[in-house]
């Protein structure tokens, strides 16, 4: 397999170098008009310094005056037009503010942290005590949370899932269907589509025999955390908040499944999808003069703290049984986790509680283990709604 990466990065090696020759692009507002008086302030410039002439200098100063004001009112005509246009669509506006709006963040080295009472400094000292307190942090907040009996619980479903053996060309059309984000590794799936003529049949095996197998490599385990600063200048852990990175080939490998009603984690869907579902029925509710009962749930670290053990009974239940469930068991077993400061890495700690929050098999698991939900229940009775909405929370945990 090391040949085989060798020869993948070698020819993905060309697609940069075709890349680095063109150059960085202009920004979108950056006009005709912008590009002129550019050009006339840099040839102002140089008559001014060649001459040293009061004049021309002072001529100069205007035309760069006037050049830095219409860049302002350019780009602001710009960013108006782009948030007006949005078409409704509140997505797509998030996504220009986030681009044209919010400044870069401060990625300043973290030179010293205080842990446990305990000032660290160095890049490795602190990647390892940080990654040992994110650790720790989860489980005392697991071991907080009350054992239930949870087995009776929930009905046992006749629905049967089963694992597909998939070709190259269905393995191709999902990669390409992929976030083309960089792992922490520098892999992307602009890397493999562009090498996977090389080493799509290896990774179809890969796949296929995991699945066959009911095993998920040891390797491939093992997730990166990035602590981004909430301020400037963190000085404690809680200054941080720790961005969960999965390696590229393990996100191939997984597989998702989502119900038709969720809309967390889903394409197309966001909160105000949800709203509108909730909305219509109840307005239908009221409509016809019946009484709503909801309950709003919001569960701490929900992805760090599921019990895992629970989530597999939820699996088994829910038609996920015999290799298929083995397969899971495997995904979940030994995972490791590393954080980075500065380029230096911690040492690699086994955690065992939660679900991988980068993960794409993350998001169809906290479906079983909702982060934050709605219980309603409509009646004509308000007793009935109260015991009902009763009776669904108790079936919550």
């Amino acid at each position: 397999m090391s040949n085989l990466f060798k020869i993948t990065i070698d020819k993905a090696a060309e697609l940069f170098k075709k890349k680095f020759f063109v150059g960085p692009s202009k920004q979108e507002w950056f006009n005709n008009e912008l590009k002129e008086l550019n050009e006339n302030k840099i040839e102002a410039y140089n008559r001014a310094a060649i001459s040293n002439d009061e004049t021309l200098w002072s001529i100069y100063k205007n035309i760069r005056n006037e050049y830095n004001f219409k860049i302002k009112t350019t780009k602001k005509q710009f960013i108006e037009y782009k948030l007006e246009n949005c078409g409704g669509n509140s997505k797509e506006m998030w996504k220009n503010i986030k681009k044209y709006v919010t400044k870069p963040s401060n990625n300043e080295s973290i030179d010293e942290l205080k842990i446990n009472n305990t000032l660290i400094s160095g890049s490795t000292n602190i990647a390892n005590e940080l990654n040992a307190f994110f650790i720790d942090s989860i489980k005392n907040i697991a071991d907080s949370i009350n054992i239930v009996q949870y087995q009776n619980l929930i009905a046992v479903s006749n629905y049967r899932f089963k694992f597909h053996k998939i070709n190259k060309q269905e393995l191709y059309v999902i990669i390409r269907k992929m976030n083309t984000k960089k792992d922490f590794l520098g892999f992307d799936t602009k890397i493999i589509l562009n090498s996977y003529d090389i080493f799509g049949d290896a990774l179809v095996h890969i796949v296929n025999q995991s699945m066959r197998s009911g095993t998920f490599s040891l390797t491939w385990k093992e997730s990166v955390v990035r602590p981004i600063p909430k301020k400037q200048r963190p000085k404690e852990p809680t200054d941080l908040r720790p961005i969960n990175m999965m390696p590229l080939y393990e996100k191939i490998l997984e597989k998702k499944n989502i119900c038709d009603k969720r809309s967390g984690f889903r394409g197309k869907h966001s909160f105000e999808t949800a709203l509108n579902l909730v909305l219509y029925d109840w307005k239908r509710a009221k409509e016809n003069n019946l009484v709503i009962c909801a309950i709003f749930l919001d569960f701490r670290r929900a992805f760090e703290t599921v019990d895992r053990e629970i989530l597999l009974m939820k699996f088994e239940k829910y038609g996920v049984q015999g290799n298929e469930l083995s397969w899971f068991k495997s995904y979940f077993k030994c995972r490791k986790q590393k954080t980075i400061i500065d380029d230096r890495l911690s040492e690699s700690k086994f955690f065992s509680n939660g679900v991988p929050q980068g993960a794409i098999l993350g998001s169809c698991k906290i479906v079983l283990f909702a982060d934050d939900a709605l219980i309603y229940v409509v009646d004509r009775s308000l007793d009935v709604c109260c015991s009902k909405v009763k009776d669904d929370l108790n079936n919550v945990f």
